[in-house]
């Protein structure tokens, strides 16, 4: 019996409905009885199927697609620099390069560094929609370090009579025993969207309806390795005209698995049987195979959907992880897989850490403020990310049109292809002749009458009569 048939087999907690409840996660331990009706919440059931697809899948994270869209994620999550801005009198946003809330979140803790904290909150969040980290203080109240806690093991508690929304955070690490009590100020809990199960109080579990394609993975993953460890062979069965007893069967059973192994494998083989003892005469007649071979079930191909189906419940594209239809022969030879990079980007890793800047700037860099967010703030920068710079080729083909046409700065075009710019690269190139005419409702009044274009002073008549007089 597994851990989560023996939750469901537990029940409900012994705890009152004066003491505050949680929410309960799915079969992984922690938490205690929810407000729900006994409902447990991650069940592995969809609609259309009474089968439990979560018991079938076990733990997401060993399955193949999974595993590497973890391994992307991990790679590529440190690629953004983490910054942090404030906003001065114009409203625009300053960076603060040497703020102390960089330093705390390079090493939140004296045991790993923040790339592992960010990338173990990404992980949990990626699967389950949530993701925990917990605040450690000093005597004196202050931040002291962040830590990462596995998303079973943490969960909200709230009053029976839904009077608040959260009231703690109740903390079990070894999934047994009362637990640790944490302040809503001392844990940083994010969610992907508001689960409606829970009212709001979790994420909602972002693979919990692509359980089918990662069971039907995992079976292609295993039945290619379970058959050439049985010799190569699909299941077959002997079929004996006559009586047969249990010796003969024996017999046979050990002659047909002697014709597939080591030297003889593949060697033709006949095989009579008279007797084994028991008066039962027989002699094999036909073999029936039961399954189907590799390339009969086309394992090659039929894996491709739901490959791209798991990769689509993380928004990486299959192409990347060298998955599913787009990830065979020939993907790159257009640069298919530059495009699949940046999608990945925009799909998975920038509104992941989009995310995860909000929830930074409220639960962690307000350790460090007095100020709001709507006055500093933290944000991924991804300004330098490889996989999204534009191909320098266009790039300099672009600044080149927009210098000759004369609409473009050389110091802007300089500055887009990050090179030094000086004080007399701004400047634009305009060739001689052309002359910048003024829009209709631009153009000057028409000139007084007597008033040259040219600009030239028209004498004025009484100062010829002043000068008249003093001839």
């Amino acid at each position: 019996m597994n851990l989560l048939q023996r939750l469901r087999k537990r029940g409900p907690s012994p705890a009152t409905h004066a003491q505050p409840h949680a929410l309960t996660h799915s079969g992984y331990g922690g938490g205690w009885s929810d407000s729900y009706g006994g409902l447990l919440i991650g069940g592995g059931r969809l609609p259309g199927s009474d089968h439990d697809w979560q018991q079938e899948v076990g733990e997401e994270a060993l399955n193949y697609a999974v595993a590497g869209c973890l391994r992307w994620l991990a790679d590529n999550i440190s690629e953004p620099c983490l910054v942090v801005e404030r906003r001065n009198a114009e409203g625009e946003w300053d960076q603060e390069p040497f703020h102390p809330f960089l330093d705390f979140m390079t090493q939140p803790n004296e045991e790993y560094d923040g790339e592992s904290l960010l990338t173990a909150a990404a992980w949990d969040y990626s699967i389950t929609g949530r993701g925990y980290q917990l605040k450690e203080r000093d005597n004196l109240g202050r931040l002291r370090s962040l830590w990462w806690a596995p998303w079973y093991t943490v969960t909200p508690r709230f009053p029976s009579d839904g009077s608040q929304f959260i009231t703690d955070y109740l903390y079990r690490p070894a999934g047994q025993g009362r637990g640790i009590a944490y302040k809503k100020a001392d844990v940083v809990h994010y969610r992907w969207g508001l689960d409606h199960q829970t009212g709001g109080r979790l994420g909602v579990h972002r693979t919990r309806p692509f359980l089918p394609a990662m069971a039907a993975l995992n079976e292609g993953m295993v039945y290619t390795p379970t058959v050439l460890r049985n010799m190569g062979i699909v299941p077959s069965v002997l079929m004996v005209r006559g009586k047969v007893g249990q010796g003969s069967k024996d017999g046979l059973r050990e002659w047909f698995n002697s014709l597939f192994t080591r030297d003889n494998r593949g060697k033709p083989g006949v095989l009579e049987v008279e007797g084994d003892g028991s008066g039962g005469t027989g002699s094999v007649g036909d073999i029936k195979q039961l399954g189907l071979s590799p390339e009969q079930l086309a394992l090659d191909k039929i894996l491709d959907r739901p490959e791209i189906i798991v990769c689509n419940a993380f928004g990486i594209h299959p192409g990347v992880l060298y998955l599913g239809a787009s990830g065979g022969k020939g993907f790159d030879n257009g640069g298919q897989l530059a495009e699949a990079r940046r999608a990945s980007y925009h799909d998975c890793l920038i509104p992941l850490l989009k995310r995860f800047a909000l929830f930074l700037t409220r639960s962690v860099l307000s350790e460090f403020e007095i100020d709001g967010p709507n006055k500093v703030r933290c944000r991924f920068d991804f300004g330098d990310v490889e996989a999204l710079q534009e191909d320098q080729t266009e790039l300099y083909k672009r600044n080149t049109e927009g210098v000759q046409g004369g609409w473009l700065r050389v110091s802007e075009a300089r500055e887009k292809a990050k090179l030094k710019v000086k004080e007399s690269d701004a400047v634009y190139l305009r060739k001689q002749g052309v002359t910048a005419v003024l829009e209709a409702d631009e153009n000057p009044e028409p000139a007084s009458s007597g008033s040259p274009l040219d600009g030239t002073d028209t004498p004025d008549p009484a100062d010829e009569e002043q000068d008249n007089g003093e001839d």
